[in-house]
């Protein structure tokens, strides 16, 4: 069964419109964080860079299986 898989997504702004965003895989642990500083290294001060980590998940309700 296909699912949304945890991931990091990394989303650039600049003068608060969305510029763009990188996705990083779940397995990128312990690399998204050095991630997050190089990019921030690469666009400069002038661009808003933040990260979040996307924990995703399913429910499954009494009756549903």
């Amino acid at each position: 069964m296909a699912s949304v898989p945890n991931n990091y997504e990394i989303n650039v702004a600049k003068n608060g419109t969305h510029w763009c965003k990188i996705q990083l895989p779940d397995t990128f642990e312990v690399e998204a964080e050095k991630k997050l500083k190089q990019i921030r290294e690469i666009f400069g001060e002038e661009y808003h860079i933040s990260m979040t980590y996307w924990n995703c998940y399913g429910n499954i309700k009494d009756g549903w299986k």
